[in-house]
C-alpha cells in the first residue's frame, strides 16, 4: 500500500488511498461544502495509517513523525512524510544509499526501517472500514444508496 516515489525526488514517503469510482460519482453530485465535509471524513480515515507511521518512526527518529501527515482532497487523500523536514525518511523506508554529511564522494546504505509500508500494512484493514463508512454515510446523504 505504501508508494516511495522515485529516487529522482529524493524523496517523499507516501502510502496513497486514491479515488474509487463510487466516489467519484459521490463527488460529481455534492454540492462543495459537502465535498469540503467528505475530504475532512476522508482524511481522518488516513490518520489511523498516519498515527501508526509516527509511532514506529518514533522508535528511531525524531524529524520523522512530526513531518508525517494526511494530505489531500476529493479525489483521494494520502498519508506522507515531507523530505524537507525529514530528509532521512526515504532512506529509512528503502534502504536506500546517502551520501553521510553531505559527502557525496562517500554513499552509505542506510538501515532498512520500512515505517510508512509497516504502518500501511498494519492498518489497511481499520482504514479501508473508515473509508466505506464514509462512503456509504456520504451516499446515504445525497440518497445515493
Amino acid at each position: 500500500m505504501a508508494v516511495p516515489r522515485g529516487p529522482s525526488s529524493i524523496t517523499t514517503v507516501r502510502a496513497n488511498f486514491t479515488r474509487t469510482g463510487r466516489q467519484r460519482t459521490l463527488a460529481a453530485a455534492s454540492e462543495a461544502d459537502m465535498k469540503q465535509e467528505e475530504t475532512e471524513r476522508l482524511k481522518e480515515a488516513a490518520e489511523v495509517v498516519a498515527e501508526a507511521a509516527r509511532t514506529i518512526a518514533a522508535a528511531f527518529s525524531r524529524r520523522i513523525p512530526p513531518a508525517t501527515r494526511v494530505k489531500g482532497g476529493i479525489t483521494g487523500v494520502r498519508v506522507e512524510t515531507d523530505r524537507h523536514e525529514a530528509p532521512n525518511a526515504w532512506p529509512f523506508e528503502t534502504g536506500a544509499f546517502h551520501p553521510l554529511f553531505g559527502d557525496r564522494d562517500h554513499w552509505y546504505q542506510q538501515e532498512h526501517r520500512p515505517y510508512m509500508s509497516e504502518a500501511a500494512d498494519m492498518k489497511a484493514e481499520e482504514a479501508a472500514e473508515r473509508f466505506a463508512e464514509v462512503l456509504d454515510d456520504w451516499a446515504k446523504d445525497l440518497g445515493l444508496d
